[in-house]
């Protein structure tokens, strides 16, 4: 970028500011400029981030990322698909641990998928990857796009917003001042948002619930010299209270040390406290060390006319059950289709609404979903005393109730399918609404459900090929069984309001109609549904005004509150 004025209207001018190019942003910008999006990512750092912020997309990120052809390339970079990611807790490395919770890896959790027909998996497995190899490869895939350009050494500085766009005003690394009009800004900026602060919105929740002292540091033979094999997590139940994460080349780690409030970290050895953590003789080179501070917090609002928020900047979890990223890349498959459809003109007013009324809720269950697991970790942290290591009846006694609760407790972490998968936008202004008892969207335990606002369940059509796959980019009309002229209805009145619009015909599948509840459904882009019904009980008109938000359903909540 230069010193010039970026106008809106000129061709090459962004219609979408984003600010942040972690994650969130880099998703939102590859979702955009799929779409035809003229998008600006400026990011303040020199380039993408280096440290290991994360280390799982769950099944719903790799849906997502599925959608943008980006799947396949993420599990090439990621952990490798035939390594367990097995869960430890022990004192150290150098002893037998105390317990071990046994989960599948990549291909077996595959293979699982690829024959389950009731739903109740999700059309991707999990994928694990660092945060730092998730964001360069990210970066790559914006960057190769023609409509989004990526800025790194460039920060945001101030913004204002009238009826027509954003005047955001940002400064390069070299001093260099640069003025852009953008029809929409996103604040994908993270905890310290100032794109949040410059709105004066807050946020609500618990902040500093914990302090940590991170040691990232590179060690290729620490499994050959621990006598394991790979594993995720290693909790350390001992001299030190901490947590040792895997990285995905398998020889990088993250350790994460338990401090107190006041502790002067400046005078710590990083290096030192590796080996005493792990009981081992290693040879770290350390990469970084610094405290940090976890939060539960979020955003009282994720939109102010023109600019939204995702990711970070709209919600701040612990890390336990890895809710944090995996809930801004939600946020950003959301948000891009909305933002599409109204630039492209076929989105009404209440559509931008409605990213808050269907996010928000969202944001504050997984931040409740973040603090069910972490309260999982400190619950069997509890019954830890040091008599826990002694060969005697009241030791291995404490030993066995310690592997139990670890057994139990811990699993909070791992094992929310429900959270990943079953969530449902039971406010959405722009999905019509059923009555009658539903699944709890709320439960740790996936129930599939197509009832409007939940994600589609995964259901193949043939062996590889999955209903998912066959959903358009604009919104797509499943037909079961349905006649022609119903379907025709649709595709005229979406004609009339240019909305784009695709029929899936999948006939004879009795399952799918069991599975599905309906011999109709309306899917929006992010393969969420809008509407189920049947052909006899179908006005396409109304339901093609409600889901693109030209008009709320009758009983829609206050979007605004």
């Amino acid at each position: 970028m230069t010193g010039q004025d970026t106008r809106t209207g000129a061709a090459d001018s962004p219609e979408v500011l984003i600010v942040g190019a972690g994650p969130v942003g880099l998703t939102l910008a590859i979702s955009l400029g799929q779409r035809g999006i003229r998008c600006l990512l400026v990011e303040r750092s020199r380039s993408v981030g280096t440290l290991p912020k994360m280390d799982l997309c769950n099944p719903r990120s790799m849906e997502i990322f599925g959608r943008l052809g980006l799947a396949e390339k993420i599990r090439a970079a990621g952990w490798p698909l035939d390594a367990r990611p097995d869960v430890y807790t022990g004192p150290s490395l150098a002893e037998p641990p105390y317990a071990v919770l046994s989960y599948p890896s990549i291909a077996e959790t595959r293979e699982r998928v690829a024959t389950c027909a009731d739903g109740t998996e999700a059309r991707e497995s999990y994928q694990r990857i660092s945060q730092y190899t998730l964001e360069a490869l990210l970066g790559q895939e914006a960057r190769a796009l023609p409509t989004v350009r990526v800025c790194f050494g460039h920060e945001l500085t101030g913004f204002s917003q009238d009826a027509d766009g954003v005047h955001a005003e940002i400064r390069s690394a070299n001093g260099e001042k640069s003025t852009v009009i953008a029809r929409y800004l996103v604040g994908c900026d993270g905890g310290g948002s100032l794109v949040r602060k410059t709105l004066g919105i807050e946020y609500s929740g618990r902040a500093r619930v914990a302090r940590n002292y991170q040691i990232f540091f590179r060690c290729p033979e620490l499994l050959d010299k621990a006598g394991l094999e790979p594993f995720r997590h290693y909790y350390l139940a001992g001299a030190r209270q901490g947590v040792l994460i895997a990285q995905d080349d398998l020889k990088r780690w993250s350790l994460h040390v338990h401090i107190t409030a006041d502790a002067d970290v400046s005078r710590l050895d990083p290096a030192e406290e590796v080996r005493a953590a792990l009981g081992l003789d290693l040879d770290p080179e350390v990469l970084h060390a610094g405290a940090w501070t976890p939060h539960l917090l979020v955003a009282d609002q994720y939109r102010d006319g023109r600019v939204l928020l995702a990711g970070d900047s709209a919600h701040q979890y612990i890390p336990t059950g890895g809710f944090g990223l995996n809930t801004g890349i939600g946020d950003a498959d959301n948000l891009a289709w909305k933002l599409t459809a109204v630039l492209r003109g076929w989105g009404g007013p209440t559509l931008l609404d409605s990213y808050h009324a269907e996010r928000h809720p969202v944001g504050v269950r997984n931040c409740r979903a973040a603090e069910y697991a972490a309260t999982g970790v400190e619950t069997w942290r509890r019954l830890y005393d040091p008599v826990v290591g002694h060969d005697t009846p009241v030791g291995r006694e404490r030993r066995r109730l310690l592997a139990a609760a670890f057994n139990t407790y811990q699993r909070r972490s791992h094992e929310q399918h429900g959270t990943e998968l079953g969530y449902r936008y039971a406010l959405s202004p722009v999905c019509s609404h059923e009555t009658g008892p539903l699944p709890d969207p709320d439960s740790p335990v996936y129930q599939p459900s197509a009832a409007p606002g939940s994600r589609l369940p995964n259901a193949w059509i043939k062996p590889g090929a999955s209903v998912h796959d066959q959903a358009g980019t604009g919104l797509t009309l499943l037909a079961l069984d349905t006649p022609t002229l119903t379907t025709d209805r649709f595709l005229g009145a979406a004609r009339q309001r240019g909305v784009p619009l695709d029929v899936l015909r999948l006939d004879g599948r009795g399952d799918l109609r069991q599975l599905y509840g309906a011999s109709l459904l309306l899917l929006r882009p992010d393969l969420h549904v809008a509407w189920r019904g049947e052909d006899t009980d179908v006005s396409p008109d109304d339901v093609l005004d409600v889901c693109t938000g030209r008009r709320t359903r009758p009983d829609s909540p206050d979007t605004k509150a």
